[in-house]
């Protein structure tokens, strides 16, 4: 059996595409492999859902409630359609915001879990879906004291740009990241009351992409040990938001007159080129021809 322990900080932008793809995944592998998996899952987020939430994140009620919570009860209740049994999932939601030393602390209580015991492999995943660097290093620190096989580290994130990335690492590869200047987590504001002083970074497309890669890390990483295959130590992608001038380039209406014309101007070209070459060789074959002949004249002297 395959014994897998979640740790996921965040539910926000990222965090609840992340749980609710993976939920879907974890579904069609337990159809094929009744009974191989257990899932003992924890979800992190002190926020509560607002209306603006219901634009970006997959939350289509719940105004007012935890995040958490919400999600928490979305992912049993995919799991109870699929007809696992009980005693194989455990999804509990926690509200309570961990800081400093307390994170620290469950991160390595829950990296202690790894390991193999008879024919039961117990895979440890720490999961940061987080905006804040300061989060980051936190998770990423603790894990590097744990240089294990089963060990993984699964961040994901999003820029103000709408850029986007997932990274799925082994607790033998983790090199913590140094970042230049930290920014730190806010439990007094709401996602409404920070976006009326910054800018919300994350867009629609980039959380479901950092979101759903993230989830496909793990999806594959499960794949992996159930066939008993070698796992990349270290899985990172990463892609870019449309603009409209993106779009407008890429969908830019081509004219048949258009393309005989672009064809013909790279013939002309390509035939330019070789004329060029030509004649360079040419050139130098006769400065060659010169060269030869001076040398034979200055012999016969």
């Amino acid at each position: 059996m395959i014994k897998l322990s979640i740790m996921q900080v965040g539910a926000g932008g990222t965090g609840s595409w992340f749980a609710r793809t993976l939920a879907q995944m974890l579904c069609q592998f337990n159809d094929v492999h009744k009974n191989l998996l257990k899932v003992h899952w924890g979800i992190y987020d002190y926020d509560v859902i607002e209306k603006r939430n219901l634009l970006r994140q997959p939350f289509l009620a719940g105004i007012g409630t935890p995040k958490a919570i919400f999600l928490a009860e979305t992912l049993k209740s995919l799991f109870d359609i699929n007809g696992w049994e009980q005693r194989n999932v455990d999804v509990r939601p926690e509200i309570n915001m961990l800081r400093g030393e307390a994170l620290a602390i469950a991160v390595s209580r829950m990296c202690e879990t790894a390991r193999i015991v008879g024919t039961d492999i117990e895979l440890c995943l720490i999961v940061s879906c987080v905006d804040n660097t300061y989060t980051r290093t936190i998770l990423e620190e603790t894990i590097a004291k744990f240089p294990q096989k089963y060990v993984y580290y699964v961040n994901m994130g999003v820029s103000p740009e709408g850029d986007w990335y997932a990274e799925r690492i082994d607790g033998e590869s983790l090199i913590p990241t140094k970042y230049d200047e930290l920014s730190y987590p806010d439990a007094m504001l709401s996602c409404g009351q920070r976006a009326e002083t910054t800018p919300v970074p994350q867009t629609t497309y980039s959380n479901i992409m950092a979101g759903a890669m993230a989830a496909h890390m793990v999806n594959k990483l499960l794949g992996e040990v159930t066939n008993d295959l070698e796992s990349n130590p270290i899985l990172c992608i990463e892609g870019k938001d449309f603009t409209t001038k993106d779009i407008s380039e890429l969908y830019l209406p081509v004219h048949i007159a258009d393309v005989a014309a672009a064809a013909q101007a790279a013939e002309e070209k390509k035939a330019e080129e070789i004329s060029t070459t030509t004649t360079e060789n040419v050139e130098e074959h006769n400065d060659e021809s010169i060269d030869e002949e001076s040398d034979l004249a200055s012999l016969l002297r």
